[in-house]
């Protein structure tokens, strides 16, 4: 896998699989980086283990190598690595700049901006307004020349620059101390980001637990021997499981057509030409495009880039405007004239109406004659596949398949994971229809609904992967569609964008995984808003908190029930879990994860049997005290830092979030009763509730603007 860059600049980029006699014709040309796992490469016949591992205490504990190579001029990252490594120099120079395990939190590492443990900070051009902590870090450098080793210990922050060409490396890593297994099963630590909060007390333990000296009888080993029979899992290639269920669609027409196809921008004229010439250099085969957008754009970019056209699957849509008995005949003929092409190979209905679609205040004729218009283009070879987009129901589908020859190939609809279109995706499968996506990466949301977040992208069940994954939250959602055998048709006017959404198919999402995304099915819009956070939603939170049974927070880890008859402690941290412990002993019953830090204490019901807390993730959470799993959660727009109180019946939950709104909420479902919005301010403290004149009063501080009474 090779990096189509040299340097480190905090934004996008693009991964490529390539194999090693290509990327030797291209890495002295192009700006091209090598870090790529060779566990299994042969070439490790040719690599003695170091001195320094020839203990077999230390070789059996090699986990895997890797190959570095470049043609120097790289800048990585400022990083640290999550288990140790010794970073062995064959050819070329490196300069490596280390920095104490004690300044790990001037790195902003919690800002990570793909996958952990990966500071934002560009090291080649700091910002120091924005990162103003790193002006105080104090660094050694490391100047390496062939021959050289250094011993890089985990969780070390540190960045390296690579000179002269060509530049290679192995790097071989292994855990002397067992480190990640020790305290993933003490401590039940799920990821290096959770280690890293703790790792110099940590590591410190596991220095002392471990004698000071070892005996052994000096091996040489070489590299191959030690890793042959290891697990392939460190090996990149492009998975079977992650290609074989790719393979293209076949149609019912007789046709195939791609998987992954490119979105037409909502962009015209020169910008249009543009994204269409970079995407089909970036390798996409199938361009989704219609009347309604810039086919004449699409055309020119076809002919300029000059790929065969048996190559290519274009798709286009007939616009509502020309619906009618020879006017959509007429419109194909207009189409295939803009496009510059013989034929068309997938021609849908856009829409059954004009209903909010631009330029279009009336049909011209109806969807249905413009489909026996469609068939006809058929069979004059025109067309080679027909299909309909945004029928939405089995039955508008079937009236479809009722008419003329009734061969629908595709159906292409709005799909997300929250809003799954089940039944028509069964239908599909029944009958041999392919189901083509648009929409899938949420942007909608942003751009039409008017969020601020968007909710697909920025949701834990799509970052989780991501992040274990190195790859993009799009890619997750893509690769999330494909699995469950739909099409998809990302658009991006980003060339980079372009790229690593296809190379989706170069990931694959293990079946918990997909569980994880398949429970976000069939949330509505409104519902989605408050998943992301809404202080200005309607009403009653009812249902959902009953749809976010598996919504945002999970048990991370199940060891003990907790039992009533006995003293328990509960706490939360700022690595986001919030933990039950064994009163006498201290140790873990189980642990629930919120994805956020606490600033809040934990209240019980009067029976004890329920737990309530709230998070900085936006959320008031109901947890069942005996086994951790969550009753509900109510979001909110803002951070929550204040303890809930419980109202003088024990019915209600009271607190205020940092957004100055104060909530009253029913204890036993979650729905909001009412909320108040009481200042500008931030709601830090927890609520004081007594009565006045005979009434309950919530008496609520709120910064900036003093003490509030709300009647409860």
């Amino acid at each position: 896998k090779v990096e189509m860059r040299k340097t480190f600049d905090n934004t996008d980029f693009v991964k490529k699989v390539m194999n090693f006699s290509e990327f030797l014709d291209r890495y002295e040309a192009e700006d091209l980086y090598m870090d790529t796992p060779a566990t299994h490469s042969t070439m490790l016949n040719d690599v003695l283990v170091p001195m320094c591992l020839h203990c077999r205490e230390l070789s059996d504990k090699i986990a895997s190598s890797h190959l570095l190579f470049s043609s120097g001029g790289t800048s990585s990252s400022y990083h640290f690595d999550g288990i140790d490594n010794l970073l062995s120099l064959l050819s070329g120079r490196k300069r490596v700049i280390i920095v104490d395990v004690a300044y790990q939190k001037h790195s902003y590492a919690d800002d990570y901006i793909s996958y952990v443990p990966l500071s934002p900070i560009n090291p080649d051009a700091v910002d120091l307004v924005k990162f103003p902590l790193f002006k105080d870090v104090p660094y050694g450098v490391v100047e390496m020349e062939p021959g050289d080793i250094l011993y890089n210990p985990s969780l070390l922050p540190h960045h390296v620059r690579s000179y002269d060409s060509p530049n290679i490396a192995v790097n071989i890593w292994f855990a002397p101390f067992d480190f990640e297994e020790n305290v993933t099963s003490r401590y039940g630590f799920r990821s290096s980001k959770e280690v890293a909060a703790y790792n110099n007390a940590l590591h410190a333990m596991m220095k002392k637990e471990s004698p000071p000296t070892i005996g052994c009888n000096s091996e040489f080993r070489r590299l191959y021997s030690l890793l042959e029979n290891s697990s392939k899992e460190d090996t990149y290639t492009p998975d079977e499981k992650a290609r074989g269920d790719l393979e293209a669609f076949q149609l019912i027409s007789g046709h195939s057509m791609p998987r992954m196809g490119f979105g037409s921008p909502r962009v015209q004229g020169e910008k249009a030409r543009a994204a269409y010439v970079a995407a089909l250099k970036a390798g996409y085969r199938m361009v989704d495009c219609a009347q309604l957008y810039d086919e004449e754009a699409l055309g020119s970019a076809v002919q300029e880039v000059g790929i065969p056209r048996s190559e290519l699957f274009i798709i286009s849509k007939v616009h509502p405007k020309n619906f009618g008995a020879k006017k959509t005949l007429k419109s194909i003929d207009e189409s295939l004239h803009k496009l510059k092409l013989d034929y068309i190979d997938l021609m849908l209905i856009h829409t059954k109406d004009c209903s909010g679609l631009p330029g279009c205040d009336k049909e011209a004729g109806s969807w249905q004659s413009a489909w026996q218009d469609m068939e006809l283009a058929v069979e004059q070879g025109k067309i080679r596949s027909l299909g309909v987009s945004n029928f939405e129901t089995v039955a508008e589908i079937e009236e479809v398949m009722n008419l003329g020859k009734g061969q629908v190939s595709v159906i292409q609809n709005y799909m997300d994971p929250f809003l799954v279109p089940t039944e028509v995706l069964q239908f599909c499968q029944l009958r041999n229809i392919t189901f083509m996506a648009f929409g899938t990466l949420g942007r909608s949301y942003v751009h039409e609904e008017g969020m601020t977040v968007n909710p697909v992208l920025s949701n834990p069940a799509v970052r989780e992967p991501a992040e274990s994954k190195q790859c993009t939250t799009a890619q997750v959602v893509l690769r999330w569609a494909m699995q469950r055998g739909v099409g998809v048709i990302p658009s991006s006017e980003n060339p980079v964008h372009m790229e690593i959404n296809l190379n989706t198919f170069d990931i694959y999402l293990e079946t918990e995984e997909m569980q994880a995304l398949d429970s976000l099915v069939n949330w509505d819009p409104e519902t989605i808003q408050d998943s992301i956070g809404s202080d200005d939603a309607d009403g009653d939170n009812t249902v959902f908190a009953e749809k976010t049974a598996t919504g945002l927070g999970h048990v991370a880890d199940f060891y003990k029930e907790a039992n009533l008859n006995q003293l328990n402690v509960f706490a939360g941290g700022d690595d986001g879990l919030f933990t039950a412990f064994h009163g006498q002993t201290g140790s873990i019953l189980w642990r629930f994860m919120t994805f956020s830090e606490f600033g809040s204490s934990c209240i019980f019901s009067p029976d004890g049997t329920h737990i309530y807390f709230t998070s900085e993730n936006r959320n008031m959470y109901s947890l069942d005290v005996v086994n951790g799993e969550k009753v509900w959660n109510m979001p909110t727009q803002h951070p929550f830092l204040a303890t809930p109180r419980l109202s003088a019946d024990a019915s209600l939950l009271l607190a205020g979030n940092l957004g100055g709104t104060f909530y009253c909420i029913e204890r036993a479902t979650g729905g909001v009763r009412w909320k108040r919005k009481l200042a500008d301010g931030e709601i830090w403290s927890t609520a004081a509730v007594g009565t006045v004149d005979g009434a309950e009063v919530a008496f609520v501080g709120v910064l900036t603007s003093g003490l509030h009474a709300v009647l409860v």
